[in-house]
């Protein structure tokens, strides 16, 4: 039945949608459909699938749909952070940024191997810095690894308080320390272009990600820095000896 319940511990009307609507609701977010065709493409769906049956009783307005799109990108990012604190090893880091009324954006896009290949996950697509400097946009890639462990304290903070009876779900969650660039020091490309600030850029990230290395115990001589390839495509690579076929 769709419709709203009433939100526990709250008096008088706290009225709010289930968590089956805000699924459904965030479930069509992410396959683009814009938020005013949500409510009547719920209203289709039920008609079409239960013509006999007036499930629903309430469609959610515009302005709860438009709230959900925050819940989406905060989902986003918890799942990606989950997705990389889930794995042994990034194999590639790769950052980029543009600006927008002299408003600076970056990304991060990490390369992991999984089951099924490789794929790229993006842990936020829009980093706000102060300016494009080689040393402020190394400190805000760092800084969004560290906003992604909080997603994942956070994940482990509401598991344990709306699901006590289930210790096997928190288990399933990864600690937040795994979601580490340091993994990058175990065998990952650190990518960049040619041009002067991005050297600069990569020096700079490259010490930053052996400095977490050694503070989480990671020892010299495993690891080892190496530059190659073209022209308009230089890659810092920092190696250790592993066997791939274990991620594939």
């Amino acid at each position: 039945m769709i419709k709203k319940i009433k939100k526990p511990g709250s008096g008088r009307g706290g009225l709010q949608w289930g968590e089956d609507v805000t699924r459904l609701v965030l479930e069509m977010l992410s396959h683009r459909t814009p938020p005013s065709c949500i409510g009547p493409n719920i209203l289709s769906v039920a008609m079409t699938i239960f013509p006999n049956d007036n499930i629903v009783q309430e469609l959610p307005g515009i302005s709860f749909v438009r709230e959900c799109r925050s819940v989406m990108a905060y989902l986003t990012k918890m799942l990606a952070a989950y997705q990389l604190a889930k794995v042994d090893i990034y194999f590639e880091h790769h950052s980029d940024g543009t600006s927008r009324r002299q408003i600076t954006i970056n990304n991060i896009i990490i390369r992991i191997a999984t089951e099924g290949g490789f794929r790229n996950i993006t842990l936020n697509s829009a980093i706000l810095s102060e300016d494009e400097t080689s040393e402020v946009l190394t400190a805000s890639i760092v800084r969004t690894f560290r906003e992604g462990q909080q997603f994942l304290v956070t994940w482990r903070e509401v598991t344990m308080r709306e699901y006590p009876e289930r210790p096997d779900l928190l288990q399933s969650l990864p600690h937040p320390s795994e979601l580490s660039l340091a993994k990058l020091a175990r065998g990952g490309w650190i990518m960049t272009d040619t041009c002067s600030p991005m050297q600069k850029f990569r020096r700079l990230f490259k010490e930053a990600v052996i400095k977490i290395a050694k503070d989480e115990g990671m020892d010299d001589d495993d690891m080892h820095v190496f530059r190659a390839g073209k022209p308009k495509q230089i890659k810092f690579v920092i190696l250790q000896s592993y066997n791939i076929n274990q991620y594939l």
